[in-house]
């Protein structure tokens, strides 16, 4: 007997509230777009999700084209610099002379895996940055960070944010 009553008012309700949303659709109606419209919508979307597409294709081919030289030229290039280095003090330091063309000139050496955070820090530790926290943010809010990668950089100190934000994202 309860199931005979549980029954009937369950379609009750599902027939009310048919009824109730056949009444909200017709008083509304759907919308309807022109072909332009339509076809305004359709190119806003194809153009985001291209747009979207082609960030992710060149992040990973970045990455991927990074990874492989990455260990390969960290190397050659760690090497390559401080030997040069090394001899441009040490003629330097043959004739008396301070060689260096700017003593704020800092090397930077970013190792493959390295955080953002590390390289941040380590900015702030040579005193190129007065905060490595801040300077982290700005990269992350430009989007520097999706283009670090591994390898020796010279900055300054006295630069701003944004030269250094591109000098370790080319």
């Amino acid at each position: 007997m309860r199931l005979k009553y549980f029954i009937r008012g369950l379609g009750t309700g599902i027939l009310s509230s048919t009824i109730i949303l056949m009444i909200l659709f017709s008083v509304k109606g759907p919308k309807d777009l022109t072909d332009a419209e339509i076809l305004q919508k359709a190119q806003k979307i194809k153009k985001s999700s291209t747009e979207y597409n082609l960030k992710l294709k060149k992040d990973s081919k970045e990455k991927s084209t990074t990874n492989n030289k990455d260990s390969k030229e960290s190397t050659k290039k760690n090497n390559t610099t401080e030997s040069k280095t090394n001899k441009i003090r040490n003629q330097g330091t043959e004739n008396g002379q301070d060689t260096s063309s700017n003593k704020n000139e800092i090397t930077v050496v970013v190792k493959k895996g390295e955080t953002l955070k590390e390289i941040c820090d380590e900015l702030q530790d040579k005193g190129v940055v007065k905060s490595s926290e801040s300077m982290r943010h700005f990269m992350v809010e430009k989007g520097y960070d999706s283009f670090l990668h591994a390898g020796s950089f010279n900055v300054k100190k006295g630069m701003s944010e944004d030269e250094i934000g591109k000098i370790f994202s080319k």
